[in-house]
């Protein structure tokens, strides 16, 4: 039960923060969206628990929900620093380069959420068999949850008609999920020409919004072709803040966020396709290049990703474990 109570905190405090949903700049659906599937789920484990249990017996036969209920505890706590993220406007282009294709919301989040609930009502269940001292109201129950595991209802279809509510899969909650993802896209996209239309045309955070745009296809593509170092390198607050695992790669500080960067010398002309296709990926299984910079003159190379230092340096251990066993990383830092 405490860790239900604790939930509870964290959902009022999310839906306290999204009173200011209308300030949200990048992601504003998203976050929408998980308020909404945190809300459902919080409710369906009320309701579950509401029919199935006896608070008298929460000292006892409740204890199959305390590890599943400390699990959503967590998730809800992760979606709740994620919005808060989402919501502080400070160091604005800093967050626009590190969240312009983040799924996070749907792709981490959501996910987690949707692969934990299942275990919240299964232990939900396993404790209302013994819930109570009726015996016939017992039999009853396992009568009832029997039929449910029928084999009938492993059709996809069926078992969403039937109990897409109690797992948070229903028809319109999935429809959300695609359309948040367009809709913050297109947010973004007039954010960014917002700004842009009150900056100099020289100056870096005008250049900025050009590689964005670029990014998100509304500009002609760069074909290979990186904007000027210098957007980097003469910013205000770039400060290179360690070294991470061979001599090419560093963590630092840029726009207000952390950054993972690699720095090598070479012609940029052949690696052309290879920078686009690096530039164009996005997937929560590798690591994602954010943007990349060039110096025509010192034929430098600042490929730029959305990994912090200490996470990089993680993600370059295993992979030098994955290779020494044999096996090919499924993500990778070079």
């Amino acid at each position: 039960m405490e860790q239900f109570r604790q939930t509870g905190e964290v959902l009022g405090s999310l839906k306290a923060l999204m009173v200011l949903q209308d300030d949200i700049q990048i992601n504003q659906k998203q976050c929408c969206l998980l308020l909404n599937f945190f809300c459902l789920a919080f409710k369906t484990i009320a309701e579950e628990i509401k029919q199935n249990l006896k608070l008298e017996e929460k000292n006892t036969k409740w204890r199959p929900l305390e590890e599943p209920l400390r699990e959503v505890y967590r998730v809800f706590k992760e979606g709740e620093l994620y919005v808060r993220r989402c919501l502080d406007n400070k160091d604005w282009w800093g967050k626009a380069i590190s969240l312009h294709q983040n799924k996070d919301s749907v792709e981490f989040h959501i996910h987690n959420l949707l692969s934990c609930f299942p275990a919240v009502i299964e232990a939900i269940e396993i404790a209302g068999e013994i819930s109570g001292l009726d015996q016939e109201e017992m039999t009853k129950k396992r009568a009832m949850l029997v039929k449910k595991y029928d084999r009938g209802w492993s059709d996809p279809k069926l078992f969403q008609w039937n109990f897409g509510k109690q797992y948070l899969i229903p028809r319109e909650i999935c429809r959300q999920m695609e359309r948040a993802m367009r809709e913050d896209r297109w947010l973004l996209i007039d954010t960014i020409k917002e700004k842009r239309r009150a900056l100099p045309p020289g100056k870096s955070e005008h250049r900025l919004g050009e590689l964005l745009l670029k990014k998100l296809n509304v500009l002609a593509p760069a074909n290979g072709k990186l904007p000027p170092s210098s957007i980097l390198l003469e910013a205000e607050d770039y400060q290179v803040r360690r070294r991470l695992g061979g001599s090419q790669h560093k963590e630092i500080q840029w726009l207000g966020e952390n950054f993972a960067l690699r720095h090598f010398f070479h012609d940029l002309e052949p690696l052309n396709s290879e920078i686009s296709m690096l530039l164009s990926l996005s997937h929560p299984n590798i690591v994602q290049y954010l943007c990349g910079f060039y110096d025509e003159n010192k034929k430098e190379c600042f490929p730029c990703n959305g990994v912090d230092g200490q996470r990089f340096l993680l993600l370059h251990k295993r992979e030098q474990q994955s290779e020494e066993a044999g096996f090919v990383p499924s993500s990778h830092c070079s």
